[in-house]
């Protein structure tokens, strides 16, 4: 009987340039016939008949197991074609014959443009040549038939695969080896003078791929000098492809890693926003805050009365066209049952009715302030968040801040004694140009009744300070006696008010958008009698802490004097000497009310820890004040009681 040998022995047969079965010679001559090749004629570098007889007993090997498409002297092919999921980008794919010996290659560059220079291993550019002038870079990378194999096999390549079609500048020839040219002019995350040139070099030949990638303010000619001078030396070192068992154990932890992120993105939070456009301040505040947390996901929207905006926003923010709703109704219709929070970034006018056709739907809500017009609407809503047992909160973000946590803390600990007087002020200079319009209306919708309420600068910034004071203190408005500015138009530009806490306690705040030269500056100075408080918003990181008979201190987020407990409900996200802003407030009001949410979600029970967000309540308490100030305002700053 005659012996069979199997792929493996015939690799070994040959490697050893032992002389052949008789059997596997006729396969080597016939493979030889049926490309037309002279199986005498020598190849072109040295050390290459024992890969020429590879080559032949792997053509024989592919007509056995039925795997077509390579020419007889094709070690790879070059595939460009669309991208199904999205017609804008191409896919750049190298399709390799395995059954070839994969030889490592060396490249030299013998020509690189003047002031790059190469990083070494214990430099910030290692393996890249770098000019420090313009903050270039050229990346060179060589890449053998078993690398390109395993990213075929796999879907991990080495190389880049995906570009725009836009980017795809040629395809030229060089000394016999393709070179395909993409050049991504300006692209969005470089400086807008680099561009981002990729030439990927291929020889069908000998199976390798070297690639070129520059982000550069050089010119694509340069960068085909430094291809043209590539030194290319194919290595007798060969290096074995993976096996198919190899192949199917990454596949198979690719399949588990894609089974756990469906997992993850279904356990995730999901939210839809109502308001909010591209144009909309407040919803880039809502969503950058939301960002911050990655198990939320923002999956549906009715983002803007205007049709174009809604899907500008809705194609930016990757929400499914499907999902994108161009009235809310109908956005509550078909998404109660698919989210779990709304964040309503509209107008005032419109809360009330976007807030309860959600909340009557089962979705838990958050909405910006203030809360709605009247008191009465106020109350219905937080009945229904009870009734319902849904988590409504208000954005009131300025107590997300850190160290307004560290001062909250302080306090409740005594270390300013009891409190006697709260300060607070919040002023801009947004609508002083509004005191030069003619007339009672102004093209601002926040100063028109019909939008805004009973009132813009109180309702818009004043309680924010209301919000804040109970929040760090305590202490709650028992009365109010004001003074309110309307300077003609219709609605409040300045309110200057005395406070009666529920302490006895008195305190005053100013209300302004129309000082010149602020710009949302808020300041809070609590004093009590052992001691006094004072923060600054534009300085969120510092406190100044005077206490009684000791010299004035400034508390900061990495200072001494933060007791531990109160260092640990601030919640710090960023390193000390980075301040945090604007954005990390927002967030920490979103991750109080997110946690919240999942822990509802899940079954679990909710301490009153998990409730460190302002909720319903809040927003009630926000109107009423409106209410209270605009009543006493109306009627020569009598003192007016805030309703219970």
């Amino acid at each position: 009987m005659k012996k069979e040998y199997s792929d493996k022995e015939i690799k070994q047969i040959l490697k050893k340039e032992a002389e052949l079965p008789e059997c596997v010679e006729k396969k080597i001559q016939a493979a030889y016939q049926e490309i037309s090749m002279d199986s005498k004629v020598t190849m072109k570098y040295m050390k290459t008949y024992r890969i020429r007889k590879m080559a032949v007993v792997a053509a024989v090997m592919v007509a056995a197991v039925g795997l077509v498409g390579f020419a007889a002297n094709e070690f790879l092919k070059v595939n460009i074609k669309e991208n199904t999921k999205n017609a804008e980008k191409i896919l750049y794919n190298i399709q390799v014959d395995a059954q070839k010996e994969a030889h490592k290659i060396k490249v030299t560059p013998t020509y690189m443009p003047q002031g790059y220079v190469y990083g070494d291993e214990t430099s910030a550019y290692g393996g890249k040549w770098h000019n420090y002038d313009t903050d270039s870079g050229i990346t060179i990378v060589p890449v053998n038939a078993a690398e390109l194999y395993w990213g075929e096999r796999t879907g991990n390549s080495v190389y880049r695969e995906s570009f725009a079609k836009s980017d795809y500048v040629e395809e030229i020839e060089i000394d016999g080896q393709r070179q395909d040219i993409f050049v991504e002019a300006k692209a969005p995350y470089v400086d807008a003078d680099k561009k981002i040139i990729n030439i990927f070099l291929t020889n069908e030949e000998y199976g390798y791929m070297v690639w070129i990638s520059s982000e550069t303010t050089l010119e694509k000619e340069e960068l085909l000098k430094v291809a043209k001078g590539l030194q290319i030396e194919v290595l007798d070192e060969t290096e074995s492809y993976a096996t198919e068992e190899e192949i199917e154990k990454e596949l198979a932890m690719q399949r588990e890693d894609k089974e756990t992120q469906e997992k993850e993105k279904a356990e995730k939070i999901k939210y839809g926003m109502v308001g909010g456009d591209l144009k909309a301040l407040i919803g880039e505040v809502h969503r950058k805050g939301i960002a911050f947390d990655p198990r939320v996901e923002l999956v549906c929207g009715c983002f803007s009365a205007i049709d174009e905006l809604n899907l500008e926003c809705a194609d930016y923010y990757s929400v499914a066209p499907n999902r994108v709703y161009f009235d809310y109704k109908k956005m509550v219709e078909k998404e109660a049952g698919n989210i779990d929070f709304v964040a309503i970034c509209t107008p005032n006018f419109v809360h009330y009715e976007i807030s309860k056709a959600f909340l009557e739907a089962g979705v838990n809500v958050m909405c910006e302030k203030p809360l709605c017009f009247t008191i009465e609407e106020a109350e219905e809503l937080a009945a229904i968040a009870e009734e319902k047992n849904l988590l409504f909160a208000v954005n009131y973000c300025y107590s997300g801040y850190p160290m307004a946590k560290v001062m909250k803390e302080m306090i409740a600990q005594g270390e300013i004694g009891e409190v006697i007087s709260v300060i607070g002020e919040y002023s801009a200079g947004c609508f002083l140009d509004v005191l030069h319009e003619k007339g009672e209306t102004s093209k601002f919708w926040r100063s028109d009744p019909k939008y805004s309420g009973i009132s813009n600068t109180l309702a818009d910034d004043g309680t924010h300070i209301e919000h804040f004071v109970n929040y760090v203190t305590g202490l709650k408005v028992k009365r109010v006696a004001a003074t309110v500015d309307r300077f003609g138009k219709a609605l409040d530009f300045n309110d200057n008010i005395l406070v009666e806490y529920d302490n006895g306690a008195h305190g005053a705040y100013w209300f302004s958008q129309v000082a010149c030269g602020k710009s949302n500056e808020m300041v809070f100075r609590v004093y009590g009698t052992e001691g006094s408080m004072e923060w600054y918003q534009v300085r969120p990181d510092d406190v100044v802490f005077h206490k009684r008979g000791e010299a004035t201190r400034i508390l900061s987020r990495a200072g001494a004097g933060i007791s531990p407990k109160a260092a640990e409900k601030a919640g710090f996200r960023i390193p000390f000497g980075h301040p945090e802003g604007y954005y990390v407030a927002e967030a920490n009001i979103y991750r109080a009310f997110i946690g919240a949410v999942m822990k509802k979600r899940d079954g679990e029970e909710l301490a009153e820890a998990d409730l460190d967000f302002p909720d319903v309540n809040t927003g009630v308490s926000g109107v009423k004040f409106v209410h209270a100030v605009i009543e006493s305002g109306d009627n020569d700053s009598k003192w007016v009681e805030i309703k219970e």
